[in-house]
């Protein structure tokens, strides 16, 4: 449903986010240093999106691939 969705995108932001904090902090808190912990929790996680697409039912690929573009067709106004 739309709330379990919302609510799992929401765990994973926060999970990204204290991720980003942890990696950055270790080395201190410069803009330029979170910057790049930033972009390499985003290219795994963007891996890991990947190797999921992947994994699961080659059938689907296409519609995971839209869902994960952003698409909203196929959806109404409630959704």
């Amino acid at each position: 449903g739309v709330w379990q969705i919302s609510g799992a995108a929401a765990m994973g932001a926060t999970v990204a986010f204290v991720l980003v904090w942890a990696l950055a902090r270790r080395g201190g808190l410069g803009s330029d240093r979170v910057v790049l912990v930033g972009v390499g929790v985003g290219a795994a996680a963007s891996a890991i999106t990947t190797v999921v697409v992947v994994v699961t039912n080659p059938w689907s690929t296409t519609a995971a691939l839209t869902w994960l573009s952003g698409s909203t067709y196929g959806r109404s106004l409630e959704q």
